[in-house]
């Protein structure tokens, strides 16, 4: 449903992604959502993955399993708050260019 309200959802297949409900420890989350992107025993690499974020504690968890974080201006943090990150955004409007320009990047490698 976040997906969907944030207008990401065609980005990605169904059931893939990790949100708080899916875990109590935040930092469990990126293992989860690379386990359900992934193929069979094979999570998704490391390299390809990116969590989206909009508190300190979602650039935390992005880092704790060595991942990058995009972090967005969309809840109580500004962007002071969120300077950890890789990249601070001031909405979610500015994803999908992001997300279609790294897909197709990723395609032609």
């Amino acid at each position: 449903m976040k997906l969907e309200r944030a207008g990401l959802e065609h980005f990605f297949p169904g059931g893939q992604g990790a949100f708080g409900s899916d875990a109590e420890d935040r930092t469990d989350l990126p293992a989860i959502a690379r386990r359900r992107a992934g193929a069979e025993h094979q999570p998704y690499p490391r390299a390809k993955t990116v969590v989206v974020g909009d508190t300190p504690n979602d650039i935390a968890c992005a880092h704790a399993d060595g991942l990058r974080c995009l972090a967005v201006t969309t809840g109580p943090f500004g962007a002071e708050d969120l300077r950890r990150a890789d990249a601070v955004l001031s909405g979610l409007h500015e994803l999908p260019p992001l997300i279609s320009t790294r897909t197709s990047t990723s395609r032609s490698t």
